[in-house]
């Protein structure tokens, strides 16, 4: 397994306050480190619809709030 970095076309930088490691995959496609409250705000203002979280223990549903963002959650283990 190589230890090359992630070609420079497969996911823009997205610099959003509150949105550290933000990564605009496709056109409707985002990718992002752990949301906090202020994120989720931030990421409805940018027109982002629904939050996927992928982690197995943890829920968004409070930082998520009254924001308006549909939630799925699909639990992964590593």
């Amino acid at each position: 397994m190589g230890t090359d970095p992630r070609p420079a076309h497969w996911a823009e930088p997205i610099e959003l306050k509150g949105a550290p490691n933000l990564h605009q995959v496709s056109r409707t496609l985002y990718r992002s480190a752990q949301p906090s409250k202020e994120r989720m705000a931030n990421l409805k203002a940018l027109g982002i619809e629904t939050i996927v979280n992928l982690r197995s223990f943890h829920s968004d549903r409070d930082e998520i709030g009254e924001t308006g963002l549909a939630y799925e959650h699909i639990y992964v283990k590593t």
